[in-house]
């Protein structure tokens, strides 16, 4: 039972990075291709994923890129 607790936490933690770059990034009234031009990203997948919660080591740097951009 823990670990769907925990489950649901990751995902709202998630959902709540997500909505905080998607606010931040549209103040600054940048799309997200944008968005991963700014970072020196290629593809859009990639920062999708990052901004989605992935937890790769790409998406963690992908992550530290786009606070750096968007004043984070």
């Amino acid at each position: 039972m823990e670990t769907l607790t925990e489950e649901a936490t990751l995902e709202n933690q998630a959902l709540e990075l997500q909505l905080k770059i998607e606010i931040a990034r549209k103040r600054k009234r940048m799309t997200q291709e944008q968005l991963t031009a700014a970072i020196g990203e290629k593809w859009p997948s990639v920062v999708s994923r990052a901004i989605r919660g992935d937890q790769s080591p790409k998406s963690k740097r992908v992550r530290e890129k786009i606070y750096r951009v968007l004043d984070l």
